[in-house]
Formats: structure tokens, sequence, C-alpha cells
């Protein structure tokens, strides 16, 4: 099905989350024809998790390197130059695991850290993921301080993203899959 919609469609960019591939899963299997280039990461410990960013095989892209603190993370992020203007911008998609005990919230802690780190390497950067904050009002900007929802709030207002969410949650809240962008370019 990813196939067909990868065909059918003129996508530059895909970011993917929950993508449960592991490394008998190769990138040949997830897009064929090299209409793409597949950078992931596979959760390694158990089954489910993962993301992936499918770039254009048109596009100039290569992966940026995260620090290896940060090797447990559901993390990948690829710069690329925009082929229209010749912006260099990194993509980033992420993956937070539900919870808000306290292995999540260190879990959630070093994500927002390592997110921060890669957004002070860029001057235009795309976020993309699902960081399972069911209670993160983004029409009304609350949010509770549990050191998940709150550490994210300041991860993206730290960095000054403009955040772009389409999925609801539970019908109120917005908390999953969006896009936050910062730019000193024009698209």
């Amino acid at each position: 099905m990813l196939n067909c919609t990868l065909q059918s469609s003129c996508y530059d960019i895909v970011g993917i989350c929950e993508t449960w591939l592991n490394p008998s899963f190769t990138d040949a299997m997830l897009v064929c024809d090299h209409l793409y280039m597949v950078f992931r990461k596979d959760r390694s410990t158990r089954c489910g998790g993962g993301v992936c960013l499918l770039v254009a095989s048109s596009s100039s892209a290569y992966p940026v390197v995260i620090d290896s603190i940060y090797c447990d993370l559901e993390i990948v992020a690829v710069a690329v130059t925009v082929v229209i203007c010749g912006v260099k911008c990194i993509f980033i998609v992420a993956y937070r695991p539900p919870g808000v005990d306290a292995k999540s919230r260190s879990y959630a802690s070093m994500l927002f850290k390592c997110i921060d780190s890669l957004c002070v390497s860029a001057a235009n950067v795309v976020l993309m993921g699902d960081f399972n904050l069911p209670y993160f009002d983004w029409l009304a900007v609350t949010y509770p301080v549990d050191g998940i929802h709150d550490i994210f709030a300041q991860c993206v207002f730290d960095n000054g993203v403009h955040t772009i969410c389409y999925m609801p949650y539970s019908g109120y809240s917005y908390s999953g899959p969006c896009i936050s962008y910062r730019s000193t370019e024009c698209f």
C-alpha cells in the first residue's frame, strides 16, 4: 500500500512513525524502484515503534549524525537541500511511546534534548512525529505540567518553531502527528 501511495503521488519527503520494522525488513521491501532514499531507526529492544524518513531520490540528502548518547531514541534526522530554492533544511521524525511514568519522563527528556541539539545545528528545521501528548491543547496552547507535556512545550518554544497539527486525539485535543518548522528562509 505504501508503494502504491508513493508511486501515485508526488511526495518529496515522507515521515513515518511506528514503522514496526526490524533488520529483516530491507529498505527495498519498503519502497521499490529506487524512488526514495530510506533513512530509518528501528526499535531494537522489542516489537513495534520505529521511525523512517523517505526522501525522493532526486533530492540531495544525507543523514545528520545524532550523538551516541541518544542511540536508544526513536529519531532520524536528514539534511535535505530544497531543490526550488537551494535552501538546506533538517527534517526530523521522532516517536515517543505513550506513558507518563518515570521511565517515560526520562525518555521524553532525552528525546527533547536531542531535538534541541538538532535545532541548534540548523536554521531551517521540520520536525515530524508522534509525541503521544494527549492533553496538549494546541489551539489554546495549554498542557499539564507533568515532566512530558511541559518539556515538549519548552522545546517547541525555545526553538521558535511553529506547530501544525492535523490529527485529533480523543476528539478534543491534538497530540500526535504534527509538523513543526522554524525557518530563516522563505519556502
